[in-house]
């Protein structure tokens, strides 16, 4: 299922180093407790993941360290 990013999510990427070629490398945090790791976020603002996650707000997104 394919997810765009709400407004204050894509603000956290755009000042973020891309991790390849238009894309960033998160983690999703949910409103329900549940995590997403390593998840690819493309062009900043799109997102693919299961549809277990229909209907479940993303509250966070956090840039993984790949340091």
């Amino acid at each position: 299922m394919r997810i765009t990013l709400a407004p204050q999510h894509t603000e956290v990427l755009v000042n973020q180093p891309e991790d390849g070629m238009g894309y960033h490398r998160v983690d999703i945090t949910f409103s329900d407790g549940r995590e997403a790791h390593n998840v690819l976020v493309f062009n900043g603002e799109e997102c693919h993941l299961s549809e277990a996650y229909e209907n479940v707000r993303i509250v966070r997104v956090t840039h993984r360290d790949q340091s």
